[in-house]
């Protein structure tokens, strides 16, 4: 449970933007600042001011209100509460156990009163509720996704029975989930039903996807064949999906492997940027003409292994985040849309999985 300094909101007539960093502790941090590290957005260098020591903390999600922030931990069944204050200190506040492996990626109910994790080793998604200073109220639903689309082939040798890597909220409060286990896109209405919303091509792995704000499209990353698709959306919520265009995200010349990771969309740049694993490398995407994405560039990455790439809109930066090697790098978004690597700053964490800014 929160203790009562933890339930406060924090006011201040100037707020400071904090970035905040999580990422693997299971393997060598090779001296980097290890499980959730706060870092002052104006600042010149790459040490942390403050630094929780958290297992596996790969996915953040601040609360929609007050000082908490959600993480989840891979390899773990725990999702935590941790309070960010306005000096940047960290406090772990509440856990919960929420019976299923591997949150991969957590998010916030569009009512602001649950937690929505999606548990990709375990196959399943799972419904948290809160209370109403945001804490662990205990798990609300369980949905496993094992057989729930019959149709599945597990061409790709990676893949297991269902494998949910993300949850993105609508209108209407029903969730789109990708599956890279199955080839398809989950559909959990508000009232707890189940439908396939759309079905991709056997081996290509649903990873993440992302709404676009004024067209009624959505682009999803596919991991195993490294392939964006863009997606019609239809109906009250936009919630039916119709499968439009594919294309690769690796260059036409490679051809060694490489599995697609993160996806981010710069709206009012229009470009998306998508994350290669193994050519390490950040694809950018023209997206003028929303229904036909175009591939202009690939931004090529300091290190190994960028399983995350994100707009940070609060400070105008795209945060590129090197797992294999310890790394990661503010771009400048501007350069970037234009293909063109520019380090505003470079911070130091061990096997990097995620970053946010949170203004305190």
């Amino acid at each position: 449970m929160l203790d009562d300094e933890a339930r406060r909101t924090h006011v201040t007539d100037s707020p400071t933007t904090w970035i905040v960093l999580g990422g693997f502790t299971d393997g060598d941090a090779d001296g980097a600042p290890s499980g959730l590290a706060v870092h002052a957005a104006d600042a010149a260098g790459d040490e942390p001011v403050d630094v929780l020591a958290l297992e596996n903390p790969t996915w953040i999600t601040p609360a929609p209100r007050g000082p908490l922030l959600y993480v989840s931990h891979s390899a773990r069944r725990t999702l935590s509460a941790v309070r960010l204050d306005a000096e940047g200190t960290l406090q772990l506040v509440d856990e919960i156990d929420i019976g299923a492996m591997n949150p991969a990626h957590v998010a916030v109910g569009p009512d602001g009163r649950s937690l929505i994790a999606s548990c990709f080793t375990e196959g399943a998604v799972v419904r948290v509720a809160l209370d109403e200073q945001g804490a662990f109220a205990g798990i609300d639903r369980t949905w496993p996704l094992a057989g729930a689309a019959p149709g599945a082939t597990h061409r790709n040798a990676l893949q297991s029975d269902a494998e949910p890597h993300q949850a993105t909220l609508l209108d209407d409060g029903s969730l789109l989930v990708p599956d890279r286990a199955q080839d398809v896109v989950h559909r959990i209405a508000a009232d707890g039903r189940h439908e396939i919303a759309a079905v991709l091509r056997p081996g290509s792995g649903p990873r993440h996807l992302v709404l676009h704000p004024t067209a009624p499209v959505a682009y999803l990353v596919c991991e195993l064949d490294a392939s964006l698709v863009t997606l019609r959306r239809s109906g009250p919520a936009g919630e039916a999906l119709e499968p439009i265009d594919v294309r690769t995200v690796l260059p036409p010349d490679w051809f060694g492997e490489s599995a697609a990771a993160a996806i981010s969309l710069d709206a009012g740049r229009h470009r998306l940027y998508v994350t290669n694993r193994g050519h390490d490398s950040v694809a950018v995407i023209d997206v003028r003409d929303a229904q036909a994405p175009e591939v202009v560039g690939w931004l090529p990455v300091e290190g190994a292994t960028p399983r995350f790439a994100g707009v940070l809109p609060m400070l105008d930066v795209l945060a590129v985040a090197a797992m294999g090697s310890h790394r990661v790098d503010l771009l400048d978004p501007g350069n970037a849309a234009e293909g063109i690597r520019a380090v505003r700053r470079a911070l130091v964490h061990a096997a990097p999985a995620c970053a946010v800014a949170v203004a305190r």
